[in-house]
């Protein structure tokens, strides 16, 4: 769903066959992450374009922080990019599942 104004909204199509667990804003794209490993991008909130993460595992929530994008999800994952195209991975260290992630 998008919104200009927080009262009125509009359904958006996701492109996407899985569901669908976070969303972020930063450097002029909105990127949301989900099961599989799904990453989708959008300038507008209202296209999506999938982008290759490089994992198959969940991916629970996204951050945007300093000119980064940060990803968590199962088994530990931890995706970092800054324009959203390209994804690094990061080593796990523990394997635990992470659920969020938040800009600081």
């Amino acid at each position: 769903m998008t919104s200009s104004n927080a009262t009125t909204w509009t359904s958006v199509t996701n492109p996407s066959t899985t569901n669908l667990h976070g969303v972020a804003y930063g450097n002029g794209l909105f990127v949301t992450v989900g099961a599989n490993g799904t990453i989708l991008i959008s300038a507008t909130a209202s296209s999506w374009q999938a982008q290759p993460s490089g994992v198959s595992l969940k991916l629970n929530s996204i951050a945007f922080a300093n000119g980064t994008f940060v990803a968590v999800g199962e088994k530990g994952t931890i995706l970092t990019s800054s324009n959203a195209l390209s994804w690094s991975q990061l080593p796990v260290m523990n394997g635990v599942t992470l659920y969020a992630v938040t800009p600081y």
